[in-house]
């Protein structure tokens, strides 16, 4: 029998032994899927599960029976020990990777430069009928996670990066209008034809429902943004483009290509760019090219 098993035998038993508590704490030792350690009042290691030998180097002999602190002392250098103490009063504590990164170190298990494993961690009171016995901690490895969440911050930046260095004026389009991201030149060409309500320019603001609203309003230009748009994403067309011009205080002439966002069955990517005159006034392309 193992030794964690061994001592953590309950000092008073509320029903008779039949193996179930037993086969509990012997799954709990065995499982390979995440860290389970439970620990008496003292915060004395009573079990160390298999998961947690092969992760941090410590086997079962060298852990049980030691105090969690003097196996970790950092623990009380983060801070962590006071969680601890709260779960001894009956709290239970959830310690997320997000604010703590881990609970204690141990060995990375994914590829890249995270220097730790990354952990997400619960700890909950051990209870024998009202009375608080000790602790259980859970630990989960998050490191997949975590790496994912940075691979995808770090394409959003270059993304964002790309679409910023671009001189069109860009913006997604989702299906029914909301605008879903726009880049800086979009954002300074709003800023130009802001007295014109030419554009909205915040994602989540619906571009089709303004282009409705002018056309209702008798503006031909949005009518046929409107229909050209609309033709795209519902993929009657490939692309679409239209020459118009805004009457402020100069005349000024632009641009306004529409296409499909490349991988995307609905959404569109809508371009403006300045353009110094004519040269059409309206282009479709249908599906089949011709």
């Amino acid at each position: 029998m193992n030794r964690e098993l061994t001592q953590l035998e309950p000092a008073a038993p509320a029903r008779p032994a039949d193996g179930f508590d037993q086969a509990i704490l012997q799954w709990l030792a065995g499982t390979t899927n995440q860290g389970v350690i439970i620990t008496d009042r003292q915060l004395r290691v009573r079990l160390w599960n298999a998961w947690l030998e092969a992760h941090s180097g410590f086997t079962v002999d060298e852990v049980v029976g030691r105090e969690l602190q003097s196996l970790f002392p950092e623990l009380v250098r983060r801070g962590i020990d006071s969680y601890y103490r709260s779960v001894l009063q009956g709290n239970v504590h959830v310690l997320s990777q997000r604010l703590h990164r881990y609970l204690i170190p141990l060995a990375p298990t994914a590829d890249g430069d995270l220097g730790v494993m990354r952990q997400h961690a619960s700890i909950a009171p051990l209870t024998a009928g009202d009375a608080v016995v000790g602790t259980v901690t859970i630990i989960q490895d998050v490191s997949e996670r975590v790496l994912y969440e940075q691979t995808v911050r770090e394409r959003e930046r270059f993304t964002d990066a790309v679409l910023n260095s671009l001189p069109e004026a860009v913006a997604v389009i989702g299906y029914g209008g909301a605008i879903l991201a726009v880049n800086a030149a979009w954002e300074q060409l709003c800023v130009a034809q802001r007295e014109l309500r030419a554009l909205t320019h915040d994602p989540g603001h619906n571009y089709l429902e303004f282009c409705r609203q002018a056309a209702a309003a008798g503006d031909a230009t949005a009518r046929r943004a409107l229909d050209g748009i609309t033709a795209v994403m519902e993929r009657l067309l490939t692309a679409f483009t239209m020459e118009y011009v805004c009457q402020g205080r100069e005349e000024r002439w632009y641009r306004m290509d529409v296409v499909p966002l490349a991988g995307d069955t609905e959404r569109v990517v809508v371009m403006h760019r300045p353009i110094s005159r004519p040269r059409c006034s309206c282009s479709e392309i249908p599906l089949d090219g011709r």
